[in-house]
Formats: structure tokens, C-alpha cells, sequence
């Protein structure tokens, strides 16, 4: 009768893969050959994802970078363009400045151009006034006081002088006559005292020359009185227009003669005057 031979269950369990392990792997269970291609597929798929992984890895610092540079180039170009901005509303402020001073040029030159053409019609006029006015202040100055006659008669003749003088525009030469009249009138608002050679008479038949004349104190109350002092103090005298010569002054007029010097000289603090003057009606 044969024996049988009972093995554990466990034991019998465990048989197959123990007879597997000492075959080798020709003698391989087929769990075990597809676990091991398992295995290698699933190395092989997480070799590519690595590979993958290190892909976009890299494909995300080349787009971080293209992202720096991009964002760069942007911060650049608005610099760029607020500089630009600037530059521009300036540019148009300073064209707008320009229109405005192109449009007040053009109406100074249509004012101008106007101006010249009433100029064109008055010079005609305008020499021949200034001629009037010259020879109207020469007359005057004629028959004025004689103080400063020289240099205002010098005056007269440069005035003359400049009249015809090309050179001269009109404008100007209408100016300098007027300035002249100006000063005359400023001789009838001032008081003053001059050392010069007694004005000679325009009636005495042979007039004392500016070399013969003796020096005086001359004293001129604006266009009112001309009065002279001889150096000495003991000559006095003022001037009459209505004979045209020096009517002598009496000795009493003296001291009020001598303060009158002292205040136009600036000598003495201004005050009243007290002094003779010529009859109404023979001032120029």
C-alpha cells in the first residue's frame, strides 16, 4: 500500500515559490515576470515624467525669464513714454506760445505798416512845424532875459542843424525840440545864481564884448527879474526888458540882493524874498 505523505498547508502554499526560487528565473512563476515588467514600465514612465518634470521646469525659468525681460522693456518703453509725453505737452505749449507771439507780431506789422502810411502824409507836415517851433523858440530866447544866451543859442543852432540832418529820423528830431522847450520853461520855475562877464545892453551903441564886460554876480528869479552885483557888492542893478539895458539899483537893495544870492546858491535855507521887479507889461 503507498504511502502518503501529508505536507502543512502553509507548506504546501509556500512550495511553489520556493521550487520557483531555486529554479531561477527559467523556472520563473508568471506573476512574478509580470510584476518585474510592471516594474520596469513604471521606471520607465517615471524616468519620463522626471524627464518631463525637468522639461518644464526648464521651459518655466525660460518663460520666467522671457517674463523679466518682457516686464523690463515695459517699464523701459513707459519711461520712454511719459519722457515723451512731457516733451510733448511741452512741445505744444511752446508752439502755442509761438502762435500767440506770431499773431501779435502780425497785427504790431499791420499797426506799423498803418503808421507809415499816415507818416507818409504827415512828414510833409512835420518838417515845416519843427521849423515854426525853432525859429518861435529863437524869437523868445531873443527877447528873454540875457542869461545863458551863449549856450542857449548854441542849442538853437544844433537844433537848426538837426532838422536837416538825414540821419535824424523824425521822430527823434521832434523830440530833442521838444526837450528844448522843456528847459525853457524850466527856467521860469527855479531860482539861480551864475559868476559870469555882465550880459553887454542891446541898446547901448557900442555893447561891452564878453572880454571887456566885468564879472558879476548874476541873479535870475525864473523868467520874472535879472538882477547883477559886482564883485565888490557895491554895484547893483536889474535888467529892463523894455529898454533892453541894466537900470542900476539903489544901495538899500543891497542886503536882500546878497540873501537872495545866498539862497540860490543853496548857502541859506529858502525863505522870502523881498526885491524889486520890473513894471507889469515889459516882460517879454
Amino acid at each position: 500500500m503507498p504511502m502518503m505523505i501529508m505536507f502543512p498547508d502553509r507548506l504546501c502554499s509556500a512550495l511553489p515559490l520556493a521550487l520557483a526560487l531555486m529554479a531561477g528565473p527559467a523556472f520563473a512563476a508568471p506573476d512574478a515576470v509580470e510584476t518585474s515588467e510592471t516594474l520596469k514600465a513604471g521606471s520607465e514612465a517615471l524616468d519620463q515624467a522626471l524627464a518631463t518634470q525637468a522639461d518644464s521646469v526648464e521651459e518655466a525659468a525660460a518663460s520666467q525669464a522671457r517674463v523679466d525681460e518682457t516686464r523690463e522693456q515695459t517699464r523701459e518703453l513707459l519711461a520712454m513714454f511719459r519722457n515723451r509725453s512731457r516733451e510733448l505737452e511741452s512741445l505744444t505749449r511752446y508752439n502755442d506760445h509761438v502762435e500767440r507771439m506770431l499773431a501779435a507780431q502780425d497785427q504790431r506789422i499791420a499797426d506799423t505798416e498803418e503808421d507809415l502810411a499816415v507818416a507818409a502824409l504827415t512828414e510833409r507836415e512835420l518838417i515845416p512845424l519843427l521849423e515854426r517851433m525853432v525859429e518861435s523858440l529863437r524869437r523868445f530866447v531873443a527877447l528873454d532875459l540875457p542869461f545863458e544866451r551863449a549856450e542857449r543859442e548854441a542849442q538853437l543852432e544844433a537844433l537848426a542843424a538837426v532838422i536837416d540832418d538825414p540821419a535824424v529820423t523824425s521822430a527823434e528830431k521832434l523830440r530833442r525840440i521838444l526837450a528844448a522847450y522843456r528847459r525853457e520853461l524850466d527856467y521860469g520855475r527855479n531860482l539861480a545864481a551864475y559868476r559870469v562877464p555882465l550880459p553887454a545892453s542891446s541898446s547901448a551903441g557900442k555893447p561891452l564884448s564878453a572880454a571887456d564886460a566885468p564879472t558879476v554876480d548874476l541873479l535870475r528869479v525864473g523868467r520874472v527879474a535879472l538882477f547883477y552885483r559886482s564883485l565888490d557888492g557895491r554895484q547893483l542893478g536889474i535888467w529892463d526888458t523894455s529898454t533892453g539895458d541894466w537900470e542900476t539899483l539903489p544901495a538899500r537893495w543891497r542886503q536882500p540882493l546878497a540873501k537872495a544870492l545866498r539862497v540860490a546858491r543853496k548857502q541859506s535855507a529858502p525863505d522870502i524874498l523881498t526885491l524889486p521887479l520890473p513894471a507889469a507889461g515889459t516882460r517879454p
